[in-house]
């Protein structure tokens, strides 16, 4: 059988990291901020930082094994 690649959840931290430099740096040039950059970045940062510990979990049950 294939082996399934496991998602790390990197792409979901870079892209909520972006998300939050982005409306940062706009709050700062235009004194708003995305309404949708509010609800995006934290939960696209905690969907990637709960597959990372779930993740981690697997890695070390695997090795106990």
């Amino acid at each position: 059988m294939a082996e399934e690649k496991k998602d790390s959840g990197n792409t979901e931290l870079i892209v909520g990291t972006s998300l939050s430099a982005y409306a940062a740096a706009s709050t700062i040039v235009t004194g708003a901020v995305c309404p949708l950059c509010v609800i995006a970045s934290p939960l696209l940062l905690g969907v990637g930082l709960i597959k990372k510990i779930k993740n981690q979990i697997d890695n070390t049950e695997d090795t106990e094994k």
